[in-house]
């Protein structure tokens, strides 16, 4: 097998406030985290290793994923937002609260952020409203993670406009690249709001700071919004709700063993974090260098689409 059919993509996370340090003190190097995409077009396999890099602890994942060749699938593809999630979810402070807790994963397309939860949860329920995404992840599932008998993992279909028929409620509910476009965002909170436990609990929802729809649920919770259906005014969610902004910079995807090409760097995305905690609940600081977006940071920053 050439190992020309196999491609690597490295990310890291960094702070959103990156001013340059001083070299040689503690902050010279500002990184939360890695992340290694390594992709195999011969065998069909695609493995995220995920690394949590922060105040001297260095904690690593490898997540297996499913092979999905269909560019026209929203499910099939890795999006940029669900690298970040995998890896704030390595952060201590997530953890600690998911290791005796079930994780509810919205959306959850090949499963990064759901698989990678699973590592620290005893109990993750991955669902999507693609079906052959829902299929191939079942196969991963059973291929890789049926072992781990102390971390079940349940792939479901979820379709957010049907009526809710609510088996379980979830402390922690996570999700990416969701709000995509502002008709989604009903159903959307309809959904988090059927599952998500009353108390002792929060919502991680990640996308792209440069998307408006990312900022329109930001708002719809934290001051309230126009309901459709009842054509009333909601209030604004009970609890906390605040952004966390950080720096996505990812390198182009390169040929591994193909030395004619050298790695280059595809830009720093904005990452949203959006994370809504219920009434009475309050997790420690993600990472030390959380920045929660102002007003100004919003009204700011470039939104493309």
């Amino acid at each position: 097998m050439s190992c020309l059919s196999i491609e690597t993509r490295q990310s890291v996370l960094l702070p959103w406030i990156f001013d340059q340090p001083d070299v040689g003190t503690e902050d010279d190097q500002r990184v939360i985290g890695f992340a290694e995409e390594r992709r195999d077009s011969s065998a069909n396999t695609l493995q995220v290793k995920i690394e949590w890099s922060m105040d001297g602890e260095n904690d690593e994942s490898l997540v297996h994923l499913p092979f999905i060749d269909d560019p026209g699938s929203l499910g099939s593809t890795l999006w940029p937002s669900g690298i970040a999630t995998a890896i704030l979810c390595m952060s201590p402070t997530i953890k600690e609260f998911m290791q005796s807790r079930s994780v509810l994963e919205l959306g959850c397309g090949l499963g990064l952020t759901g698989l990678a939860a699973s590592k620290h949860s005893p109990k993750v329920l991955l669902t999507d409203n693609d079906e052959s995404a829902i299929q191939a992840l079942r196969a991963t599932a059973e291929e890789h993670y049926k072992s781990a008998a102390d971390h079940a993992i349940d792939v479901s279909l979820l379709d957010w406009r049907d009526k809710h028929v609510v088996k379980e409620k979830f402390p922690c509910i996570v999700a990416t690249d969701v709000a995509y476009y502002y008709y989604v965002l009903r159903p959307l909170m309809d959904t988090v709001r059927a599952h998500l436990q009353a108390t002792d609990s929060f919502m991680l929802t990640v996308g792209q700071g440069n998307r408006n729809s990312q900022w329109d649920l930001h708002n719809n919770l934290l001051h309230g919004c126009y309901n459709q259906l009842t054509d009333q005014h909601e209030d604004p969610w009970p609890g906390s709700t605040q952004t966390l902004l950080y720096k996505l910079q990812m390198n182009d995807w390169k040929r591994v063993g193909d030395s004619s090409v050298a790695e280059t760097t595809d830009g720093a995305l904005p990452i949203a974090a959006l994370l809504y905690q219920t009434e009475g609940h309050r997790l420690s600081p993600l990472t030390k260098w959380d920045h929660v977006a102002s007003a100004a940071d919003i009204a700011e920053m470039s939104k493309t689409f």
